[in-house]
């Protein structure tokens, strides 16, 4: 094919291509597939960030659109594809943006959307961010934001999938390893290890662990690390020292007060969470307890809570994953993907001591 775009030297060459490109999008059906950007550089001989940058503008001017996952299509009539520079912050059904830890995590994103002039809304249900035509697959009568930032910690995967039929999105929690979607996970395995190893260290052998919902794979993680730790400290797990909470003060609270009902009570709680362990000390406290005296507790998370409370806890950083979050989801809508091994991001944790545990005999 000759190179067109070389007719006129003193138009830029991306705005040739786009001139090109534009008439290939107005020629071909509404809706179907666009070609890719790596062979419309080889057909125009042109460098590919050239043809990316084209094609870049005609999705600004709503001519294309994106897919995550599934590549660059031509609009349909009704279609408004125009940018926003709005980001969504979608919390999944059954959790609470009032929860300290999300809350300081929605912090970090928009100090990011503040210092790159983006908005930020929240909301738990994604039809309040994206309004979606269920009678046609991709059709969208209108856009409040460019992309999602999902804390999704269950297991099933639809929310997501009708999310990013949308709009890009960025997974802080869960994605699935069916899902070609970038996400940002804490290394819960490693966290549970240093609290439950802290307690074993202590001298501790009746240690009680208060779970999140373990229909979560973060709950399970963190309660299959308590069991591995015992086991490998000669120490036989007690089904009577586990309780199945939900990242809740009042289950927390509820479940130190049967933990101490026990003829043989813990000396020792791992908590799933700080908001349980917070929950728990009071109920140590309201049974006449003492805690360290009596028993010892660790959170997870390492929440402001966790500080006024003296809570010995594994610090997340929190705000940090909010930055994170925002620089992919931001990458995925000024530039349409990510760049290579930015997939998958896995979050440190580290011990915190402070006055909530003591060594015993």
């Amino acid at each position: 094919m000759k190179d067109k775009s070389n007719q006129d030297n003193t138009i830029p060459r991306y705005l040739q291509i786009k001139k090109l490109l534009k008439q290939e999008v107005l020629s071909n059906p509404q809706g179907s597939k666009f070609t890719a950007e790596r062979e419309l550089a080889k057909r125009y001989k042109v460098a590919y960030m050239t043809i990316r940058r084209a094609v870049n503008e005609l999705v600004d001017e709503g001519l294309l659109y994106r897919q995550q996952g599934r590549g660059t299509f031509i609009s349909e009539i009704g279609r408004i594809a125009t940018k926003t520079h709005s980001i969504g912050f979608y919390v999944s059904h059954g959790f609470d943006i009032i929860n300290p830890y999300y809350s300081l995590i929605f912090t970090g994103i928009e100090a990011e959307c503040r210092k790159h002039n983006y908005s930020v809304f929240f909301s738990a249900k994604p039809e309040d961010l994206i309004p979606m035509d269920e009678g046609r697959e991709g059709s969208l009568t209108r856009r409040k934001v460019d992309g999602i930032i999902a804390i999704h910690l269950r297991a099933s995967q639809e929310p997501l999938r009708q999310i990013m039929r949308y709009v890009p999105v960025v997974v802080i929690g869960y994605a699935g390893a069916e899902l070609d979607i970038p996400s940002i996970t804490v290394d819960h395995a490693a966290g549970a290890r240093k609290a439950v190893e802290h307690l074993v260290g202590l001298g501790h052998k009746r240690i009680a662990h208060i779970s999140g919902p373990l229909d979560t794979p973060v709950a399970q993680q963190r309660q299959e690390t308590y069991l591995a730790v015992l086991q490998q400290a000669g120490i036989s797990p007690a089904s009577e020292l586990i309780i199945e909470g939900d990242f809740d003060f009042k289950v927390g609270y509820e479940a130190a007060k049967k933990f101490l009902a026990l003829p043989e009570p813990p000396t020792a709680i791992f908590a799933a969470n700080d908001t349980s362990a917070i929950g728990a000390i009071r109920g140590i406290y309201e049974s006449g307890l003492s805690v360290p005296g009596d028993v010892s507790v660790v959170g997870f998370d390492d929440t402001c809570q966790a500080g006024q409370w003296d809570l010995t806890t594994i610090r997340v950083e929190k705000e940090e994953i909010g930055h994170i979050a925002f620089s992919l989801i931001r990458q995925m809508i000024e530039t349409g993907e990510l760049a290579e091994g930015n997939l998958k991001t896995v979050v440190p944790t580290r011990l915190i001591e402070r006055k909530s545990c003591r060594r015993i005999q």
